[in-house]
This record gives structure tokens, C-alpha cells and sequence, in this order.
């Protein structure tokens, strides 16, 4: 009988473990930056993203005809007024840059338009890392690897204005 619950125990610990693997590898996938389409409210987009170093928060480059950054704070972040403009500071090892981006309540980010040779993606394709930081201080900050994204910027600007999506907003 003890042999018959020690199998059963065993069984029901390695069940358990069995989600980690997905988690894990959704992890590592955005733990540098990527391109892919991702299903987006206007279909599929072309959408270049990373993770923050042991955070949800994410940095999210989508195109329609032009760049639209978002950046998710992750469901971590203190609650943020519908309509708000938040400040943000993003600075890597050698220059930084400020950028008002608006709330979006339908997803919980920050969205911003940009241009294709924005100052913000110029930062992104320059250093190894950047921190993101509130510029009020409400938001708490968070570090993004900066590997690869030079290729996933490029990735989703070469198809910008080609039917990718409607930008993500």
C-alpha cells in the first residue's frame, strides 16, 4: 500500500511540473529581442519584443504604415488613470531619451507613435542594455537587454506601410 501512494506522489509531482516547461521557454523567448507576427486586434503584426530581466514588463514595436512603441509596465505596476501621458526616461549605458507616451486602457500599456528614425529606436540599436524609469517616479523601473534588437527593430520596420497590421493601437 505505501509503494501504491509513493508511485501515485510521484506521479502527482512530476504532473505538476509538467507547465513550468512552456512557462520557461515563454521566458527565455523574451528574454531578447524577437520578431514575429503576433495576432494583434487588427490581425496579424509583425512585432518585435523583449522582456525585462526578472519582470512581466515588456518593450512591444509594432508597424502598420509607421512604428508604434508600446511599453507594459507589467500587472505588477501601480494602477495608471485612463487618458493619463506618463514621462518616461530610457537610458542605456551612453545616452538617454525622454518620451511622453499615452495609457492604453484596452491593454494596460503605454503606446507611442513613432517615426522610423526616431531618437527612441536609435537608443534601442545602441548599447547592451536600457533601464526604463517613470520620470514621476510612480512606475517602478525596470532593465531590458538590448541583444538582438537591432535585428528585430530592422525586422519590423522593413515592413511597415506593407500591410502588417494596424500599428498595435
Amino acid at each position: 500500500m505505501k509503494k501504491g501512494i509513493l508511485v501515485v506522489a510521484l506521479l502527482a509531482i512530476g504532473a505538476m511540473q509538467v507547465p513550468a516547461a512552456p512557462a520557461a521557454a515563454a521566458a527565455s523567448e523574451c528574454s531578447r529581442w524577437t520578431a514575429a507576427a503576433e495576432e494583434d486586434e487588427g490581425g496579424p503584426a509583425l512585432t518585435a519584443r523583449v522582456c525585462a530581466s526578472g519582470s512581466d514588463a515588456a518593450l512591444v514595436l509594432q508597424c502598420g504604415n509607421e512604428p508604434y512603441f508600446r511599453y507594459d509596465p507589467g500587472p505588477g505596476a501601480p494602477e495608471i488613470a485612463e487618458g493619463s501621458r506618463v514621462e518616461l526616461v530610457f537610458k542605456t549605458e551612453t545616452a538617454s531619451v525622454r518620451a511622453k507616451l499615452d495609457y492604453q486602457a484596452m491593454d494596460g500599456s503605454l503606446g507611442l507613435d513613432l517615426t522610423r528614425d526616431a531618437p527612441l529606436l536609435k537608443l534601442f540599436r545602441a548599447g547592451h542594455t536600457v533601464s526604463v524609469s517613470d520620470a514621476a517616479g510612480r512606475l517602478p523601473p525596470h532593465e531590458f537587454t538590448l541583444a538582438g534588437a537591432s535585428a528585430a527593430i530592422a525586422k519590423v520596420i522593413a515592413g511597415c506601410g506593407q500591410g502588417g497590421g494596424d500599428g498595435g493601437d
